[in-house]
């Protein structure tokens, strides 16, 4: 009878223990599928960007991005070689995969009539962006014409001067070469997209040892139609300024 009531304890002990890992396991799945769905949406987050001009994407070779745009996408454009960059579009989705080193813009026109301009850039497979939804407050082609209707060359290169950015133009960074020859290197600092019309910031620097002025008189860019220096001798062997040109 010892031996017997000695199991039968066994077995009460063994049922409490049952019920408590029957009470401990939905709690330990339900703490797993918290784990794994916060790790799920770190993995997958989307980057939500919001749209203010020119908007710089960093892809990686081999390796898939996807752009989700505002509104439906109807057609997009772009200069680089198809079998550089692979491009689909669905519905509001546009996406992206480079098979080789390249650079270059993509636009995208949506439904209601707004173009999207993206500067694709190659990064390291973990610096590329992998999901984007694209935000935007920017305004339609229409009123963006009538906004810079009365925008002149001249209106222009106050506004850049005076480092203000007029309704309907859009900002973005510069950093390319514009000229350059043995005494001058001239870089396009800001750019200002005005539609039809073009504003550059821009940095002349002189050769050091060169002791020749700037020849606005000669300097030639297509489509220039009004340039400003702050000191056309650059002095200190630099000077910023301004051009216009018609956008290309």
């Amino acid at each position: 009878m010892k031996t017997a009531g000695r199991y039968d304890r066994q077995i009460s002990d063994f049922r409490f223990e049952m019920s408590g890992l029957k009470l401990f396991c939905p709690i330990l799945l339900l703490a797993l599928s918290s784990m794994i769905l916060a790790l799920y949406s770190i993995v997958t987050a989307t980057e939500i960007i919001e749209y203010k001009g020119i908007q710089t994407i960093r892809l990686s070779v081999g390796q898939a991005t996807s752009i989700e745009m505002p509104s439906e996408i109807t057609t997009f454009i772009t200069g680089i070689d198809q079998n550089l960059l692979s491009m689909e579009y669905s519905g509001k989705r546009v996406y992206l995969q480079p098979l080789s080193l390249i650079s270059g813009d993509l636009y995208v026109v949506t439904r209601d009539n707004r173009q999207y301009v993206f500067s694709l850039i190659i990064v390291p497979p973990e610096q590329r962006h992998k999901e984007i939804r694209l935000v935007s407050h920017v305004i339609g082609a229409k009123e963006r014409i009538e906004k810079l209707r009365a925008l002149t060359p001249l209106g222009l290169i106050k506004s850049m001067t005076n480092n203000e950015v007029p309704e309907g133009v859009e900002v973005s960074e510069g950093g390319f070469i514009l000229y350059k020859d043995e005494d001058f290197t001239v870089k396009a600092l800001k750019v200002y997209n005005a539609m039809s019309l073009q504003g550059l910031v821009i940095e002349i620097v002189r050769k050091e040892g060169s002791i020749k002025p700037f020849p606005i008189k000669d300097y030639y860019l297509e489509g220039i139609i009004a340039i400003s220096l702050k000191d056309k001798f650059l002095k200190g062997g630099a000077t910023h300024g301004y051009i216009v040109r018609y956008n290309q």
